[in-house]
């Protein structure tokens, strides 16, 4: 089974060989950390990180790391992506359908239904009470 995590990348001068060992050293003592990918030529260290939340460590990382480190970009998963998408596509669903609805109805010639909401939201402003309601004894 296949463990979810984050993606995370840090820009790190990784020519430079001080620099190397100390991400290398650094990245190896966090044990949320999963798998680590180093390119050369791009100066990046690709890591997948495990733990609830990426960003208290990406802030661990910054302060071990210190000026080795330049830059880290925590990447979101691709199932967060692809619900947002999913989320997308039923609003856009949705909106079609009312809007063939709204149609419908105006071909029978009929006015389309207002909401509830609108309907309930009447000025209820009252008028000022009058003095001889107030004053009028009881008989």
């Amino acid at each position: 089974m296949a463990e979810k995590g984050t993606i995370m990348v840090l820009d790190v001068d990784l020519q430079c060989s001080k620099c190397y060992k100390k991400v290398k050293k650094l990245l190896s003592k966090f044990p949320e950390i999963r798998d680590q990918e180093y390119d050369e030529k791009a100066n990046k260290v690709t890591i997948k990180v495990v733990c609830c939340s990426p960003e208290k460590l990406r802030d661990k990382l910054r302060c071990k790391g210190g000026r080795s480190i330049k830059n880290i970009v925590i990447k979101k998963p691709e199932e967060a992506i692809l619900q947002r998408r999913r989320r997308k596509k039923i609003r856009k669903r949705k909106k079609i359908r009312k809007r063939r609805k709204r149609r419908k109805i105006l071909q029978r010639g009929r006015k389309p239904r207002k909401s509830n909401f609108v309907h309930n939201h009447v000025n209820m402003s009252l008028p000022a009470p009058s003095s001889s309601t107030y004053l009028t004894p009881y008989v």
